[in-house]
């Protein structure tokens, strides 16, 4: 049975960007806390790329549990990866009575909250690891008053 502590690390992850359901898995080797940064070795684009952290992901990580013979960041008990991240993540919500969503909503959020705090358009294609600012205004959805507010 999945235990919903064990998700805890989950949320503030896939709130930053391309850190997908093949990233929760990644080796411990690609989180590096003291630059501050992911390094993903095997995105969608197969590019390699290297993804900041703000202080809150940085803080969750670093007391985020270690298994001692498993490289993996998101492990099981016996240090073996995660299989079924989906399966368990609908377990985790269930359990702590929140909304059904899908582990790529947060990715949506993620880039919506960046538009909508003004953040410089490239700046957040990069970050999503998109190859044009057309697929990240597809993930781009404007919280209802976002556009009245804007304009005063």
């Amino acid at each position: 049975m999945d235990h919903p502590h064990r998700w805890s690390s989950i949320r503030p992850s896939r709130l930053h960007p391309n850190f997908g359901c093949g990233h929760i898995g990644g080796g411990r080797s690609d989180v590096d806390l003291e630059r501050q940064e992911i390094r993903v070795r095997k995105s969608k684009g197969k590019r390699f790329r290297v993804i900041p952290m703000n202080a809150t992901l940085v803080e969750v990580l670093s007391r985020h549990p270690r298994h001692i013979r498993s490289r993996y960041v998101f492990h099981n008990a016996d240090g073996s990866p995660w299989k079924d991240v989906r399966k368990g993540f609908r377990s985790a919500l269930d359990a702590a009575g929140l909304p059904t969503i899908r582990i790529h909503d947060m990715r949506h959020t993620f880039v919506s909250n960046l538009v909508m705090a003004c953040v410089d358009l490239n700046a957040v294609k990069v970050l999503a690891g998109h190859q044009d600012t057309g697929t990240t205004m597809r993930y781009a959805h404007l919280a209802p008053g976002h556009l009245k507010a804007s304009v005063g």
